[in-house]
């Protein structure tokens, strides 16, 4: 993770994100010091819900593939 410069609080900061399902890249821009530790506050919780969408999109496809499978056997 990329902390703020210093001597410029309105520079631009970029999170790479390594989840455990794939590559996720958060782009943020950071204005004030406070909202640097608030975007830290709720990264965990967007990076859950990133994951638990892809998650259910994977489940999604495999109940697809699995009623389309069943149906080709009837």
């Amino acid at each position: 993770m990329v902390t703020p410069d210093d001597d410029n609080d309105d520079a631009p900061c970029y999170f790479v994100i390594n989840t455990r399902l794939r590559h996720v890249e958060l782009h943020a821009s950071i204005l004030k010091r406070n909202d640097y530790l608030r975007l830290i506050s709720i990264l965990s919780q967007t990076i859950q819900r990133i994951e638990n969408a892809i998650e259910q999109t994977k489940t999604e496809e495999l109940n697809s593939d699995i009623n389309n499978d069943n149906l080709e056997a009837l």
